[in-house]
């Protein structure tokens, strides 16, 4: 449920989705699919509709970001790109089944929401700048 894998036709990053046929209660079979991570992640967006100052992103149990707003992101591993702050928040997020913390990146304090999806295990959080921020 949910790897992440490069597309070996397109070159596009995407998530592999597999479920198991059963006839009898004996597996007999599977359907699969292929997610394109770009296209999803403009759909989430869209539904989303979130104020300016907010992102959202999906993490894979992995630390890989598997959905993210701004589409340069996705695969790479928050607790990688400098931030100590961000790396801890990660580490919270990935330990957590839910839950609220606050790191600082790109000299931005920003507030985050998470919650782990009982399908694809995946962190799903919603970010915005904190306003107590000075």
């Amino acid at each position: 449920m949910g790897d992440l894998i490069v597309s070996k036709s397109t070159g596009q990053r995407s998530a592999v989705i597999a479920i198991p046929m059963k006839e009898g209660g004996k597996v007999i079979g599977a359907i699969g699919a292929s997610l394109f991570l770009d296209k999803l992640a403009e759909q989430v967006g869209s539904a989303l509709a979130l104020r300016a100052d907010a992102a959202f992103f999906a993490l894979a149990p992995n630390g890989q970001t598997a959905l993210h707003k701004k589409t340069d992101r996705h695969f790479l591993d928050p607790r990688e790109l400098g931030s100590e702050t961000l790396k801890k928040a990660t580490n919270e997020m990935l330990s957590n089944p839910a839950g609220e913390t606050s790191y600082k990146f790109d000299n931005v304090t920003k507030r985050a929401i998470y919650r782990t999806s009982p399908l694809t295990q995946w962190k799903f959080v919603i970010t915005f700048s904190d306003a107590r921020q000075k």
